[in-house]
Order: structure tokens, then C-alpha cells, then sequence
């Protein structure tokens, strides 16, 4: 009997929602851990040992790639490796329809050579147990307030990307997120490295804007039994 077999060829490794580019084939970063077990016996277990179960330790794991110094993704890692917090790391593979999640410390990423190519080696130290689902969670809509907002899409989807315009002389914009079946909610204005939290349906706190220059919001969306899903809000207010 045969049996088809599952490539992991076109998958995508992401921290904070943000794609890592160039990552060697072989190191798909997928959790390592294992339970250890303790002796538990006493004088009454006579000659043959007793033993219980340690606590999970979800491990390590390494990951390499080809250095791109423009990539988003590894830019990502540089910082993270250097605020010293729990990031969000993703796997998606397509062909088996499954995405893996887990948060992780980068603890190390180092540049290197290798046969004169430019890479670079990372190690993650994971944190909790991973999360292995078929979707990401839900959201219901995004919404910004303030005169003259256009936001595009119109409809967030099932795209990670929303672009909201706001009109000349709107200083500070606020978020509403409805994410109904949502565990946590939450948005960065420093690119994953700190996390404030939202209730669904009401709006955040001032998110200060200058005339013609871009703020970056990155919304992060938990729910129970599924991926978490990351989108990032790009908003402007129109230069004078």
C-alpha cells in the first residue's frame, strides 16, 4: 500500500505575522520538546523503582537561512533577539492544510558564511505548548474613528493588511476590533515587542498621527482551538 506524502515546499515560517524570507528547507522550526520523568519512590516501593512525569519542556529549536537584509521577517528576528520578550511564531503548510503556533524567545541570531553565502543561524526557546489548527481566528470588522476615514478594503476579509486615511488636522485615531469568539485582542505600536489589550466592540486609546507620516499598528487576534491571526493597519493622516 502506498500513501501520498505531504511537501513542506511553499510553506512560511512568521514571527508576529510578519514572514520570515530565505529560510533553509531542512530547518522548518518546529517544536522539540519532551516530558522527563522523576523518581517518586519510597520505602515501601521496595527494590523496583516508581516513577512520575516532570513537567513539558516545550525545548528548543534551531533555524537558518540566507541572509536578506531588506526582509521584513528577518528584521523582525534582529529586534526581537534584542527586547528579550515572547514573540508569536507561525508555520503554515499549505499542502497539508495545518498551521502550528507558538511563542517562543529568540536567543539567538547570528550572522555567518557559507560556501560565500551570506546566512544566518537563529535558535528559539519555546514557551508553552504549540497550537496546531487548520484557520486562523476570526474577525468580524476593524473600524477607525475620526472625520473623512477611508479604509482599504473596505472589508478586512481574509486578507493581513488594512490601510486607513485619515483627513488633514485629525491628530489621534482610535481603534474598534469585533472579534466575537476572540481569547485576546490586542495591538503594538512597536512591532510586536509590546502588546496592548482591546475588548471586542470598544475602542482602544489614542493613537497619535502626524500630517503625511505612516503609523504601523500591528493587531494580534487570539482564539481558542485555532492560529493566531495577525494583521497589520497601516494609518495615515493626509500631509497639510
Amino acid at each position: 500500500m502506498s500513501f501520498e506524502h505531504i511537501d513542506t515546499f511553499g510553506s512560511t515560517v512568521s514571527i508576529d505575522g510578519t514572514v520570515i524570507h530565505g529560510i533553509d528547507p531542512g530547518t522548518v522550526p518546529f517544536p522539540k520538546g519532551s516530558t522527563g520523568s522523576k523518581n517518586t519512590s519510597t520505602l515501601d516501593s521496595g527494590t523496583v523503582m516508581q516513577k512520575g512525569l516532570n513537567m513539558y519542556d516545550p525545548g528548543t529549536v534551531d533555524i537558518s537561512g540566507n541572509m536578506i537584509p531588506s526582509d521584513a521577517g528577518q528584521i523582525a528576528m534582529w529586534t526581537a533577539f534584542g527586547d528579550r520578550k515572547l514573540h508569536t511564531f507561525s508555520i503554515s503548510i499549505p499542502d497539508a492544510g495545518e498551521i502550528f503556533s507558538y511563542e517562543a524567545y529568540v536567543t539567538k541570531f547570528e550572522p555567518g558564511s557559507e560556501e560565500n553565502t551570506y546566512v544566518w543561524t537563529a535558535t528559539l526557546d519555546v514557551s508553552g505548548v504549540a497550537n496546531r489548527a487548520t484557520t486562523y481566528a476570526g474577525i468580524t470588522s476593524i473600524t477607525a474613528s475620526g472625520a473623512g476615514v477611508v479604509q482599504t478594503p473596505a472589508v478586512l476579509g481574509t486578507g493581513n493588511v488594512l490601510v486607513i486615511n485619515e483627513a488633514n488636522g485629525i491628530t489621534s485615531a482610535t481603534l474598534t476590533v469585533v472579534a466575537a469568539s476572540a481569547d485576546y485582542i490586542a495591538y503594538s505600536l512597536n512591532n510586536g515587542s509590546t502588546w496592548t489589550a482591546m475588548t471586542t466592540g470598544e475602542a482602544s486609546s489614542a493613537i497619535s498621527l502626524t500630517a503625511g507620516v505612516i503609523k504601523e499598528v500591528l493587531l494580534q487576534v487570539e482564539e481558542d482551538e485555532k492560529a493566531t491571526r495577525f494583521v497589520k493597519i497601516i494609518m495615515i493622516q493626509a500631509a497639510a
